[in-house]
């Protein structure tokens, strides 16, 4: 190992960065240099960038299911890690909510289900979050899944799921 960041293996070096790159800026190569950073920084999952994203944070927001399953497969992941949260106090969940990825979110319940009721600095569960941004095909899965608790739909500030799709216009997709 070279330095506490940075992962040295038949001479490649890996670094925290080049990581995070490949998980952003999915390749054909993206989930080998992964797999190889966490195999020999099984930590590097509570390592995270400027807004505190892990890279499952970032497999998360661009929809990439096939590289958790894989993950997970490899026992490079465990349902613990999926409780990792940002700067935000979002999960992994709460991040496929907010930009639709329901294929994410599906393997994420299959996995640890109990972030359904998961909540950000803000109170709001990934079912407020899917209604707030309109992710209309994750917040049909979330709502299946979570039922009609009032513990889950509703915000700190009072604020409902139905306040925050009527807030940003997107009730019509979820009514």
């Amino acid at each position: 190992m070279a330095s506490s960041g940075t992962v040295c293996t038949r001479s490649i070096t890996i670094s925290h960065s080049v990581a995070f790159r490949a998980a952003l800026n999915w390749n054909a190569d993206s989930l080998s240099v992964i797999r190889r950073f966490l195999s020999h920084q099984p930590q590097g999952l509570t390592q995270l960038d400027g807004q505190g994203n892990t890279i499952l944070h970032f497999l998360a927001l661009d929809g990439n299911a096939n590289a958790l399953k894989q993950l997970f497969e490899d026992r490079l992941l465990t349902n613990q890690d999926l409780r990792s949260r940002n700067s935000r106090g979002d999960t992994v969940l709460h991040e496929a909510a907010r930009f639709g990825k329901r294929d994410v979110a599906e393997m994420i319940l299959e996995k640890e289900k109990d972030l359904l009721s998961a909540r950000n600095h803000l109170g709001e569960t990934p079912l407020y979050t899917a209604a707030a941004c309109g992710t209309e095909a994750v917040f049909d899965l979330l709502q299946v899944n979570v039922g009609r608790e009032e513990v889950i739909l509703t915000r700190n500030d009072g604020c409902t799921v139905l306040h925050a799709a009527v807030t940003r216009e997107h009730y019509s997709e979820l009514l």
